[in-house]
């Protein structure tokens, strides 16, 4: 089978970083970016943005990438989301990340689970 997509755009991809306790809507996240050989590259000074996907909403939230690598890059999961399903967010140069060329890093993807469900797993 060939690699999908193909051809692979070999993005960095990220991971939640261990210790993060939720990733519900309003939860802070660090994105772990775990192929040192594949890391994220931003232009000095360049604008950067965290591009939401959840059903048929985008949320664009602006990204300050200027401390990174040093300082791990932060999100905020938005609060518009309801908290179920899935989540999938991007690092992009544009808004809504509209064309393959401005997408920086690959789909993070986000399982949100009703509040309730969680803490009758968390028993």
């Amino acid at each position: 089978n060939p690699p999908f997509p193909n051809p692979a755009p070999h993005l960095p991809s990220s991971a939640v970083a261990a210790g993060t306790a939720s990733v519900a809507p309003g939860a802070t996240v660090q994105l772990n970016f775990t192929d040192v050989e594949n890391q994220p590259r931003f232009e000095a000074g360049g604008e950067y943005f965290a591009v939401w996907y959840h059903g048929l909403n985008v949320v664009n939230v602006p990204l300050d990438v200027s401390a990174w690598p040093a300082v791990p890059l932060q999100v905020t999961v938005p609060d518009e989301f309801d908290g179920k399903g899935l989540v999938a967010m991007v690092v992009a140069t544009e808004q809504g990340a509209p064309t393959l060329e401005s997408i920086v890093t690959a789909p993070s993807l986000f399982l949100q689970q009703p509040e309730a469900l969680g803490a009758v797993f968390s028993i």
